[in-house]
């Protein structure tokens, strides 16, 4: 009844509270956000998205994924399909997996414990970082980080920590290649554009739309100068 409920108080309330509130913001009426969700400007959640304990961060978008404990960056990217955080964990070491025999926490009608603390099933949050392009059908693994600038191909089932710049894909998913030279990672990460002034991009039209980080850093510094 609750779950109802707060569906109803998203579709008829809360959803137009943040259409004002926040600037820039978008949700498709088929969508849930959660009461325990934060997200900011420029945020887009799309198709039939639900997001349960989510913050998410400037400029990223979700569309028609089902998400849970889930950090998000700034300009990310989330195709549709994908599950990202919020698995379930069993005991794959006892002798049945079926929380009936270590959990009261009422899963089914009957149970067989009296206690709740035979077994740590603590769900631990998916840490996504900023300017990740995560495709369609995607399953990211609760704790699992990824890196600034990551890129998880589609259909993938993403089982440990993704690195900072890297192609993966794959079930398991595994490293694809870098995405540039370690030079040029190495800047990135330095200079955290994602958090540069958000000005110089509306002065300057797709100018990450390059593979010339230099040629970037060197028109913002440029920009910066002439601002102050």
């Amino acid at each position: 009844m609750k779950h109802i409920i707060d569906i109803l108080l998203w579709k008829s309330i809360k959803r137009s509270y943040l259409l004002i509130s926040l600037k820039g913001f978008r949700a498709s009426i088929r969508s849930f956000v959660d009461s325990d969700c934060r997200l900011n400007n420029y945020t887009s959640v799309h198709g039939n998205a639900v997001l349960e304990n989510v913050t998410m961060d400037n400029f990223s978008y979700v569309t028609s994924t089902k998400m849970h404990s889930v950090n998000i960056g700034k300009f990310c990217s989330i195709a549709s399909g994908s599950i990202i955080g919020g698995l379930a964990k069993h005991p794959y070491d006892f002798i049945s997996t079926s929380p009936v025999f270590y959990s009261n926490t009422g899963e089914v009608e009957k149970g067989f414990c009296n206690k709740n603390d035979l077994f740590d099933g603590t769900i631990k949050k998916v840490d996504i970082a900023n300017d990740v392009w995560i495709g369609a059908n995607v399953i990211i693994f609760p704790g699992v980080k990824v890196g600034n600038g990551a890129v998880i191909g589609t259909g993938s089932v993403v089982t440990k920590d993704v690195n900072p710049y890297t192609i993966v894909a794959g079930i398991p998913a595994t490293m694809i290649r870098k995405r540039f030279e370690n030079k040029t990672i190495l800047k990135l990460l330095h200079e955290q554009w994602w958090d540069w002034d958000v000005n110089f991009f509306i002065e300057n039209p797709c100018v990450l739309a390059t593979s010339c980080f230099d040629d970037v850093l060197d028109k913002y510094q440029k920009w910066r100068n002439s601002s102050k």
